[in-house]
C-alpha cells in the first residue's frame, strides 16, 4: 500500500485547516518497516532443519511524511512553530490519510524527529518520522449496541487480516432494571457475571486492558472477575438480565505505511 494523497487528519485536527497537504520533495522514495518480527527458531547437529516455536514483534510499524504549505509559500518560523504545536504531541494520536483506498484505516502513532527539507536556501516543508503504537494499522472505531430484557443472543463473526486474532473490545454497559446481569461467550465458555446493578449507573469494561468501573460503585465483589473477548470466527453471545450493551471496537488492518 502506498499513500499518495495530499489530504490528512491527525489528532481530530485536518491537514485543510492548518492550510498543509502531505507530499514528496525531492527524492521520492519512502520507507516503511511493515511487521518487522524476529523467529524463534531451533536445531541440533542431527537433523537439516530449523523448528518454528513462534515469531516475535521487534518494532512498531514506522515510515515518514512530508508536508508543505498549500498556497506554495515557504514555511517561515511563526509557520514552523504553528505546525510543530499541532504534529508534535506527548503522546499517540490517530493519523488519518484521506485517501480511497484507506478510508477504513487509521494509525495510532507520534510524529517525531521533525526535519526541514530546504530548496536552496529556503524551507520549502517539514519532514517528520511516524511511530505507531503497534506493529499494525487498525480500522476506524466500530459500535454495536445489542439489548437485553430478560435473555438474549447474538452472532459475532470476527475475521481479520491475522491468524487466530482474539479481540478485546470496550463493553459500555447500561442496565435497565435492578438486578443481576450476565454476558457469556458460549464460543470460548467464559462468562462475565456482574451483582445488584441499578438502572442509574453506567458500568465500562476495557477488556484490553483488563479494567471494569462502574460511575456509581465498586465492582470488586460484585463482579466474578472474568474478562470478555471474541476469537477468530463465529463466536455465539448470550447476554441475561435487562440492559443495553455496547461493544466498541478496532480491527488490525495488515497495511504499512
Amino acid at each position: 500500500m502506498t499513500i499518495y494523497d495530499r489530504d490528512f487528519i491527525y489528532a481530530n485536527e485536518t491537514s485543510n485547516s492548518h492550510d498543509i497537504f502531505m507530499c514528496q520533495i525531492g527524492d521520492s522514495s519512502s520507507s516503511s518497516n511493515d511487521e518487522s518480527s524476529n523467529l524463534i527458531t531451533s536445531t541440533t547437529p542431527y537433523i537439516d532443519k530449523w523448528h518454528l516455536h513462534g515469531k516475535v514483534k521487534s518494532a512498531p510499524l514506522q515510515f515518514p511524511i512530508t508536508i508543505a504549505r498549500t498556497d506554495g509559500k515557504y514555511i517561515d518560523s511563526e509557520k514552523e512553530r504553528q505546525l510543530k504545536k499541532w504534529l508534535c504531541k506527548d503522546n499517540y494520536n490517530w493519523l488519518q490519510i484521506l485517501q480511497d483506498d484507506m478510508y477504513n484505516i487509521q494509525y495510532n502513532c507520534i510524529l517525531v524527529n521533525p526535519q526541514k527539507v530546504n530548496v536552496g536556501s529556503m524551507s520549502a516543508g517539514l519532514r517528520f518520522d511516524v511511530i505507531c503504537d503497534s506493529d499494525k494499522a487498525w480500522t476506524r472505531l466500530n459500535s454495536k449496541i445489542y439489548t437485553s430484557t430478560t435473555t438474549s443472543t447474538f452472532s459475532f463473526n470476527l475475521a481479520t487480516d491475522y491468524d487466530n486474532y482474539e479481540l478485546y473490545p470496550t463493553l459500555i454497559i447500561k442496565p435497565k432494571a435492578s438486578g443481576n446481569i450476565s454476558i457469556k461467550n458460549n464460543t470460548t465458555n467464559k462468562i462475565i457475571t456482574i451483582n445488584d446493578c441499578t438502572s442509574a449507573e453506567t458500568i465500562i469494561i476495557d477488556n484490553e486492558n483488563n479494567v471494569i468501573k462502574s460511575d456509581k460503585r465498586i465492582l470488586l465483589d460484585k463482579w466474578n472477575k472474568q474478562y470478555f473477548k471474541l476469537v477468530e470466527g463465529i463466536n455465539n453471545v448470550t447476554l441475561t438480565g435487562n440492559f443495553t450493551m455496547e461493544m466498541q471496537y478496532r480491527l488490525p488492518v495488515r497495511v504499512g505505511g
